[in-house]
This record gives C-alpha cells, structure tokens and sequence, in this order.
C-alpha cells in the first residue's frame, strides 16, 4: 500500500515527521484493536474528544485514512499482534492473533 510505504522507510522504521506521540501511539493501538473512539477513551481516561483529536493528528501525520490502513500502521509498529492465517478443513480460512497475545 503506498501510503503505509511513505510512513515507514524500508527496515520498518518510522521517519521523523511521521513520530507519534505515546498517546497517539495509544489511541493507534485501540483503533487497530478494533475499539470505538468512546472504549479508547474510557480504556485511557480521557474524554471521547481528545481521542477524536489524537486520531485527526494521527491521520494528518501518516497521510492514512482508513481503520485498515491504521491498523496495518499498528501492527507493523509492534502495537497490536500480526494477524496470522490458521487453515481450518471445510471452515475456510481464519484468521486469529499472532503469537504475543
């Protein structure tokens, strides 16, 4: 995805304009764990609104707009667990969390 490609350089590093705060870094987390504005808030103690301010910074600084694209952000930053494709007989393909739960 180009856009995720112009956030982290080559070895997954982060380039300096694109640094986010520990608490962007939080709220990063929440959204690529699937968490609403209102359960990101309640899990960090703060209002609904600041979230929602945290993740107009976020999407400002990485030029990502989308939930799939963030969470990708997330995972490639160590914030959540690499989704991993388990092959299960006639269910199909699943997909669960990666090892580090």
């Amino acid at each position: 995805e180009p856009q995720l490609r112009a956030v982290t350089s080559g070895s997954g590093a982060r380039r300096p304009q694109h640094q986010l705060t520990s608490r962007e870094r939080d709220v990063l987390a929440g959204i690529g764990r699937g968490l609403g504005s209102k359960q990101i808030a309640s899990n960090l103690g703060v209002s609904v609104f600041t979230v929602e301010n945290h993740r107009r910074r976020i999407t400002k600084r990485t030029g990502l707009d989308s939930i799939a694209s963030l969470t990708l952000l997330a995972m490639r930053e160590g914030l959540i667990p690499p989704l991993r494709e388990q092959g299960g007989g006639d269910e199909g393909t699943k997909m669960e969390a990666g090892p580090g739960r």
